[in-house]
């Protein structure tokens, strides 16, 4: 994530709109759901899956990785320590 976040920089934090959004396969569905046409009429009549999913939906927030990445580079820092007092 840290990667990302220096190769990316601050363009990767600013919020998207829901055209820049629609690239998600499950976004554009629930955007088309509420799409008519000129005449009042649904664009989308009626929804089937053609292949279901075998994985768990994407999850709301990235997982909290900063105590591991703590207590590694304490425990790199303290090994680097020993190292360097041979």
């Amino acid at each position: 994530m840290l990667g990302m976040d220096v190769g990316l920089g601050p363009a990767a934090d600013q919020t998207i709109n829901l055209w820049q959004e629609s690239f998600i396969p499950g976004v554009l569905m629930r955007a088309l759901r509420d799409v008519k046409r000129a005449d009042g009429t649904p664009l989308v009549s009626n929804e089937r899956y053609l292949l279901r999913a075998t994985q768990d939906n994407t999850p709301e927030q990235a997982p909290t990785l900063w105590p591991w990445f703590l207590a590694t580079g304490l425990i790199l820092g303290i090994l680097l320590l020993l190292l360097g007092q041979l």
